[in-house]
This record gives structure tokens, C-alpha cells and sequence, in this order.
């Protein structure tokens, strides 16, 4: 055992004591049983507290103490999983930026692409309007 389970165990016991010693001083000071019991039943209230408390710390403390080691081996896990993500966001958030990158390169030439076919359109309707023009003018 610990420290600090001696300690409350030291606690409970002494608590215990307490209320016998208070127990075995009202019967010795009270010569008729009822009254004895009168001080006894006035006791019992906290008898029943005192021992409840002790049984549910003491029996509670072990599981508790399982549960926080199996909470630290979970904490543990998780980081190492965790640890283990962020190279790969890493390298996700490198192939986002080269995927957009990429993106506003196609974009960019789609664009350059339109303005010189926009162009050739507008100097072929140009032309074509020449043509005409001419064909007009000879006939």
C-alpha cells in the first residue's frame, strides 16, 4: 500500500474508533439500556455515513485507479496515431496547393487560349467583311 492509502485507512479507522469510543462511553455512563441506545440510535445516522463513505471510497478506489491508467494508454495511442496524421496533412496540404496551383495554370492558358481565338475569330470576321465589301463593289 501507498501513502496516501495509509493515510485513509488511518482515517476510516480512526473514525470508527471515534464512534465506538463515543458508544462505549455511553454505556458505561448510562446505567439502563434505553438510554444507552438513545445515544447509540443518535449515532447510528452517521454510523451509516462513515461506513458508506468507507466502502464506496475503498471499493471504488481500484477501479478509478484502473480507469486513469486505461485513460493515459488511450492518451497515449491517440498521440501516436495523431503524430503519425500530420506528415500525411502535410502532404495533403502540399498536393491541394499543386492540384490549385495546377488549376490557375490550366486557367491561365484557357484564358490566353480564348483571348487568341477570340482575336483570329474577330480578324477572320474582318476579313470576311472585306471580302464582302469587295465582292459588293464588283458586281
Amino acid at each position: 500500500m501507498g501513502a496516501a492509502e495509509w493515510q485513509s485507512v488511518v482515517v476510516a479507522i480512526a473514525l470508527l474508533g471515534l464512534i465506538g469510543v463515543i458508544t462505549v462511553s455511553a454505556i458505561r455512563k448510562y446505567h439502563t439500556v434505553d438510554e444507552a441506545l438513545k445515544v447509540v440510535a443518535a449515532l447510528s445516522g452517521l454510523l451509516g455515513v462513515v461506513t458508506g463513505a468507507s466502502a464506496t471510497y475503498f471499493f471504488t478506489r481500484q477501479p478509478l485507479i484502473e480507469a486513469r491508467e486505461q485513460n493515459a494508454a488511450y492518451r497515449a495511442q491517440l498521440l501516436k496515431i495523431e503524430s503519425s496524421l500530420v506528415p500525411e496533412l502535410t502532404k495533403l496540404q502540399a498536393n491541394i496547393v499543386a492540384v490549385k496551383s495546377a488549376a490557375d495554370g490550366a486557367q491561365s492558358t484557357a484564358n490566353q487560349a480564348l483571348a487568341a481565338a477570340q482575336a483570329a475569330q474577330s480578324s477572320e470576321d474582318a476579313e470576311n467583311e472585306k471580302i464582302d465589301r469587295m465582292f459588293k463593289r464588283s458586281m
